[in-house]
C-alpha cells in the first residue's frame, strides 16, 4: 500500500455510524472526533468530511501516517475500504485515468490476481454508501443547478419531468 489514494484533492465522508466506530477506536468521544478530525460543515445531514493534515503539501488524509499507512486501517471509512471500486470510476476513461495517476496497485508486479467477486461486492457496498449519503443531501437539485453542473440534456429533461410530476 503506497498511500497515494489518501492524498490529493478529494473528499472522504464518514457516516454517523463510522463516527462512533472510529472515535471508539481512537478512545475519544464522537464529539471530540468531530471537532478534531472532521470539517465543521456538511452538505449531507449526519455525514462529515475528514480533514486533511494541516501542514500537508499534498492534502494528505488526517489519518495517513509518515509511513504512508492508515493509522485507523482496521476501522477506516467504507469509502476508503472500497476504493477503487467506486461507482464514479466505472467509466472506462475515468478508470484509466485513476489507474495511471492514483492507484499504482493495478498492474503492479507484486499485485495478486484480481478477485472479481470481492471487487463486485466492494462496488455494491460503495454504491449503497453513496446512495445513503446522497439521500441525506441538504442540497436540492433543480434543472438549473444540474445544468450549471454540466448534466446531460437527457438528465435535465428527466429531472424536469420528475419535478413537474411532484408539483402536479
Amino acid at each position: 500500500m503506497c498511500g497515494k489514494c489518501c492524498t490529493g484533492p478529494g473528499e472522504v465522508w464518514v457516516s454517523p455510524e463510522e463516527v462512533v466506530k472510529i472515535s471508539a477506536h481512537l478512545g475519544c468521544s464522537p464529539e471530540h472526533f468531530l471537532v478534531n478530525y472532521c470539517l465543521p460543515y456538511s452538505k449531507y445531514k449526519g455525514w462529515r468530511m475528514l480533514k486533511t493534515q494541516p501542514e500537508s503539501e499534498v492534502d494528505a488524509c488526517i489519518f495517513l501516517g509518515a509511513d504512508n499507512k492508515c493509522s485507523i486501517h482496521t476501522v477506516r471509512p467504507l469509502q476508503c475500504s472500497t476504493y477503487p471500486w467506486w461507482p464514479e470510476l466505472t467509466d472506462d476513461k475515468d478508470w484509466a485515468w485513476e489507474k495511471t495517476n492514483v492507484c499504482e496497485g493495478f498492474d503492479h508486479p507484486e499485485a495478486g490476481p484480481l478477485d472479481v467477486e470481492s471487487a463486485a461486492q466492494q462496488l455494491r457496498e460503495a454504491t449503497a454508501m453513496q446512495e445513503a449519503r446522497e439521500a441525506a443531501s441538504t442540497v436540492k437539485v433543480t434543472p438549473q443547478v444540474a445544468a450549471a453542473a454540466g448534466a446531460p440534456l437527457l438528465i435535465l429533461w428527466l429531472l424536469a419531468q420528475v419535478l413537474a410530476g411532484a408539483q402536479g
